[in-house]
């Protein structure tokens, strides 16, 4: 099993300067490439609001 963690940011939908931060977990079976293939090629789903300073992390059980 491998669990991967993503973290990221996004501009603040009500205004100012700061950026709001998020984290999603997701577990994969050893053998789903297509599964991890496509959560690390995930988008931000609400167009202008681009994900900043991604950065992922790797846990294998």
């Amino acid at each position: 099993m491998i669990i991967i963690e993503r973290y990221w940011q996004e501009d603040n939908p009500s205004g100012g300067c700061k950026l709001l931060s998020y984290v999603k977990r997701k577990a994969f079976s050893d053998n789903d490439v297509e599964g991890v293939e496509k959560f690390i090629n995930e988008n931000a789903p609400i167009i202008g609001y681009k994900w900043k300073n991604i950065e992922y992390k790797y846990i294998k059980l």
